[in-house]
């Protein structure tokens, strides 16, 4: 069983203050395109979408209509439910909602079967892939040597100080670990639990892909993957092919507009004369966009008003 833990507290690193994550969570028309892209990028979900996600209270997912189970959660995270669902001495996955990561699981399925752990941590490091190059210079930068893995590798890491991208627990010690049938706020909390009870924890970096989705590029490229991949509720469309677009009477577009790829509108659109939109993009509620704006590869958020002859591409257009 894997659940997805979308985290109050943010990673230090991130230096973004704009909180996309937030955003992209608490709007109807990215949410349920989000969860169910995190649901089916995660390993342990073999890709069929039955992963349930944890949100915080407040962050306004209690609007968004989605397939996947959702639990919101004020201070610790509730996993009773989960719990009962998943199989004694098997894995319970614990992965980090912030993230999007891809890891050969073949690879993880060896390392798991050969561990002697209670508890496995797992962070996902492109520079362990297949075909990577890692350079040795000198101080002066002079070429010593170069590194090239022909298969993804795995190697021991320490013990990271915040939630990982991914969490194995032993299923029958989970009870070990609970709060009250909840799971711990704080990593370091969930650390010392397993001091105090004598569990053995091990960490590891394994190569994979990773995108941050509480930054711009990160939450650009996962849901256009997403767009492109999925065409249930996107509306693709050219000069030909009007027709496919759905929500007719809430979406105007005009005659001169024209838009290419996959595009996900919400409602009451307004689309005007010789505006240009290349998909994949997500045009949220009551936005208008002006006559001959260009929109690239980008998200529009609900209430914007777009311009005469703006060009925004790759970019994330929310207000506040």
């Amino acid at each position: 069983m894997e659940l997805i833990v979308i985290h109050k507290s943010r990673n230090s690193t991130a230096g973004n203050g704009n909180n996309l994550l937030r955003l992209a969570v608490s709007s109807e028309f990215i949410a349920p395109v989000l969860f169910d892209g995190l649901s089916r990028s995660l390993y342990w979900g073999r890709n069929n979408g039955s992963a349930v996600l944890a949100v915080p209270e407040g962050w306004g997912v209690e609007h968004c209509a989605t397939s996947q189970k959702v639990i919101p959660y004020r201070e610790n995270v509730p996993i009773c439910d989960v719990l009962r669902k998943t199989r004694r001495n098997l894995w319970f996955v614990v992965s980090n909602g912030r993230f999007a990561t891809r890891i050969n699981g073949e690879l993880l399925d060896k390392v798991l079967a050969g561990i002697q752990a209670d508890v496995v941590v797992v962070n996902v490091d492109p520079e362990l892939l297949a075909f990577r190059e890692k350079v040795l210079t000198t101080s002066q930068s002079r070429l010593v040597g170069f590194r090239r893995f022909y298969n993804d590798l795995a190697q021991p890491s320490p013990i990271p100080d915040d939630w990982p991208h991914q969490l194995f627990i032993k299923a029958d010690i989970l009870s070990k670990f609970l709060v009250d049938d909840a799971l711990p706020l704080a990593f370091s909390e969930f650390i010392n639990n397993c001091s105090s009870n004598s569990l053995k924890v091990r960490s590891l970096n394994i190569g994979g892909t990773i995108l941050d989705l509480d930054t711009e590029a990160g939450l650009l490229g996962f849901l256009a993957t997403r767009l492109n991949s999925s065409a249930q509720n996107h509306h693709s469309m050219n000069n030909k092919s009007r027709g496919q677009i759905l929500n007719k009477d809430s979406v105007k577009i005009s005659d001169t507009a024209r838009l290419f790829g996959k595009v996900l509108f919400g409602q009451n659109v307004s689309v005007g004369p010789n505006v240009i939109i290349v998909g994949p993009a997500i045009i949220g509620n009551d936005v208008k966009i002006a006559q001959g704006a260009v929109i690239r590869t980008s998200i529009i958020g609900t209430g914007i008003s777009v311009p005469r002859n703006q060009v925004i591409q790759n970019s994330v257009f929310v207000n506040g």
